[in-house]
């Protein structure tokens, strides 16, 4: 970086800061220092997760202030891989001056890109987007990533045996109680299934699952190969 330039730009994704003094979209380091926009871009500090009606005064420069009307956005990655960053389902993220997203070694030959374990077809490019922004969609999910498995700890069941309304009822309670730890800012979570397997709840007598709705989740069952639930407060 020259040390001539004055100012840093941010590209933020998702919102933008309304900026007392200061031209939106810049972060001037002659009144901040370059530890605020670190933090920003962790979600420490003022910049936690949700975190709303942020407002940051220049320790540098009395005076001169930041005020973001947005809640602040989860900065956190989903999935890095060399220079881009997965945002979820299918999407990543890059600048828009990377002309190589990844190295000749992450290629099978068959111009698929590597991410994880996996090939993916090589994406479809959006730019100008932003102050050197550059939006990536493959041919499918990615599925590696900085993910938890969920476990609820509910106890094994044979699919030929059916669950007392007693145990239904404990099971029901002990997921509501293990989705708490996984809700956002605002109440809300989502589930991904990666893999084919059958997912469904049941609710005692009722058929497979009408049990998601009593747990606050919208839900499908049968055979799949992945996808996105999301769900209002529990």
């Amino acid at each position: 970086m020259l040390q001539k330039k004055k100012w840093i730009a941010v590209a933020l994704a998702g919102y933008l800061g309304v900026m007392t003094s200061l031209k939106a979209q810049d972060i001037r380091n002659e009144h901040f220092f370059y530890r605020d926009f670190l933090d920003l871009g962790q979600n420490k500090g003022v910049f936690s997760a949700g975190a709303q009606n942020v407002i940051l005064h220049s320790s540098k420069t009395p005076g001169v202030s930041v005020d973001f009307q947005s809640p602040i956005i989860d900065q956190s990655a989903h999935s890095n891989n060399g220079n881009s960053t997965a945002l979820g389902r299918n999407f990543a993220i890059t600048a828009t001056h990377v002309k190589q997203i990844t190295d000749s070694n992450t290629s099978n030959g068959e111009g698929q890109l590597k991410w994880g374990n996996s090939y993916y077809g090589r994406p479809k490019e959006y730019s100008n987007n932003g102050l050197d922004v550059k939006f990536l969609r493959f041919n499918k999910y990615i599925v590696e990533g900085e993910t938890e498995l969920f476990d609820a700890k509910l106890p094994e069941t044979n699919g030929g045996n059916k669950l007392s309304p007693e145990e239904e009822k404990k099971n029901l309670e002990a997921l509501k109680k293990a989705l708490e730890d996984y809700q956002n800012s605002d109440g809300t979570y989502y589930i991904f299934q990666a893999g084919q397997g059958r997912l469904s709840l049941r609710d005692g007598a009722h058929q497979d699952g009408e049990g998601f709705d009593k747990a606050g989740i919208f839900g499908n069952t049968g055979l799949r190969g992945g996808g996105e639930l999301w769900s209002d407060k529990i």
